[in-house]
């Protein structure tokens, strides 16, 4: 029996990335006393060096930019799973999702399982940091092998600064910070190696050194932070008379040069950002785009590539072919290229193909579309979440299957907030539907899109403040939105189990 392994490398905490590849080596009988012939690793570029060196006759199945960790995991999988070669593979992960996915991948002739790396006893290494030696190891260990304090509270200052969070009108939440850290160091991305009260630590230890400010009126467990301003510089002096100058001028006793002023600090009078900025920086932070041409692109294309599928063999059954909602997508995205090409031209406008994140739009929507309910499915029911839903064959579109999608992502910015001012329709409008709306649609869209999510009970309307107009927020008692658990969002291909 010819056994092969695939390991989940971007799922490992970085601080046991270094234990868990000398325990793939083990496992290989290359290089070990291990069971299998063959391994495979998903992992990034960057990684490909360190883990080539490390074991030999392993192959890197190497992470595209932009590309779902998770979905990566899979295609490797099934690659693995068709060569020909195997008769059984393993994926190993520290992710139970990806784990409990692959059992569904099983063939005839390929039997394929998966083995959670939590559960995998890794020996102590003398070579290794004490922080490495386990998986069940403090919570301070596993800060020093992951950052130092100090290089943790300085990339949190800058930050803050470049996203000229100098006032509570221009700050984070704490939830927040994790992704916008992620922007200068892609190890914060979803917080991977990090215990979940280290943020709370480096705000208070920032608090303490007096550079940030924090406001935990309406969420003690969630402050909203700032930067404090440097302090002003003490008024000029005016010069002195040239001649007064020249006769007390002499040569300087103990000269000491002027501090280096802080590149980090935010003066003053920086402009903050306004408040639309603001609102797309959140949509941003939560890895919904907005990516607003792209979407509004391929919501004109999606039907059009639906309605041009092949009518159905069987009278009885749904009235055309159907695809994977992934491939849909992705006929989609080339559709709404074109379409995008000939409204730039005429209005003589470039469009820069290249540069647009297609990858991460059809991502994106691959994600909320089943949590909308927005895609049907061959048996005419909504495409399920998770590996079901990624085999469905989706043959319709729910008739408001885009006002839907539009909902989902309000929610997500409504959540990560404390709420919408009746006011604020434009701005939100925006962010989620510029370019191809006039304004008055715009306002009347997110009108349709609050009154769906207060029918659903998901969210409520109160007086404002100035007791004027209203604010619409997440209801207390509404279900948690999956998209937004723990300020990282489910990969794509997650089944909505917890």
């Amino acid at each position: 029996m010819t056994r092969a392994i695939v390991l989940d490398f971007v799922s490992i905490f970085p601080h046991l990335q270094l234990v868990f590849a000398k325990w793939l080596k083990d496992q290989m009988q290359t290089d070990g006393v291990g069971p299998y012939q063959d391994g495979y690793v998903v992992a990034t570029e960057q990684d490909k060096p360190f883990l080539l060196n490390l074991a030999a006759g392993i192959r890197i199945w190497p992470l595209k930019p932009g590309q779902d960790p998770t979905r990566a995991v899979i295609e490797c999988t099934l690659s693995v799973r068709d060569f020909g070669k195997y008769s059984e593979v393993t994926v190993a992960s520290h992710k139970p999702i990806v784990t409990s996915m692959v059992e569904a991948l099983s063939t005839s002739a390929v039997k394929v399982s998966g083995l959670s790396l939590k559960g995998v006893h890794v020996p102590a290494d003398p070579g290794t940091p004490a922080g490495w030696k386990t998986a069940t190891t403090g919570w301070q260990s596993q800060w020093d092998a992951f950052v130092t304090k100090e290089a943790a509270l300085a990339l949190l200052k800058g930050a803050l600064a470049e996203a000229n969070a100098c006032s509570p009108a221009a700050g984070f939440r704490q939830a927040n910070l994790k992704p916008l850290m992620a922007r200068k160091d892609v190890r914060w991305l979803n917080g991977r190696g990090l215990h979940q009260g280290m943020m709370r630590v480096l705000v208070t230890q920032a608090e303490q050194e007096g550079w940030l400010a924090a406001d935990r009126t309406l969420d003690p467990s969630n402050p909203l932070v700032w930067l404090k301003a440097a302090p002003s510089p003490a008024p000029a002096q005016p010069p002195p008379d040239p001649v007064t100058k020249a006769v007390t001028a002499g040569p300087p006793a103990n000269p000491v040069a002027d501090p280096a002023p802080d590149p980090t600090v935010v003066p003053p009078t920086a402009r903050p950002p306004s408040k639309r900025d603001r609102m797309e920086q959140v949509v941003k932070s939560r890895r919904l785009g907005p990516y607003t041409t792209l979407r509004l692109a391929i919501y004109q294309a999606l039907p059009k590539v639906l309605a041009e599928l092949p009518p159905a063999d069987s009278p009885d059954g749904p009235r055309r072919q159907g695809q994977p909602l992934f491939t849909l997508l992705d006929q989609s995205k080339e559709k709404a290229k074109e379409w995008l090409q000939q409204y730039f031209e005429s209005r003589k406008q470039p469009f820069r193909d290249g540069e647009q994140p297609w990858r991460e739009i059809v991502r994106i929507l691959a994600q909320v579309m089943p949590r909308a309910e927005a895609a049907i499915g061959e048996d005419g029911r909504p495409v399920p979440l998770g590996a079901k839903g990624m085999t469905v064959k989706v043959t319709d579109l729910a008739p408001d299957w885009d006002l839907r999608v539009d909902a989902e992502l309000l929610f997500a910015y409504l959540e990560a907030t404390d709420g919408l001012r009746q006011e604020d329709f434009d701005d939100i409008g925006g962010v989620l539907f510029h370019q191809f709306s006039p304004e008055g649609e715009i306002r009347e869209r997110v009108a349709k899109l609050v009154t769906r999510l207060m029918d659903a009970g998901r969210v409520e309307e109160r007086p404002d403040d100035n007791g004027i107009g209203f604010v619409y927020v997440v209801r207390t008692v509404a279900p948690t939105n999956r998209l937004l658990d723990k300020g990282s969002y489910p990969d794509p291909l997650a089944n909505g189990s917890g």
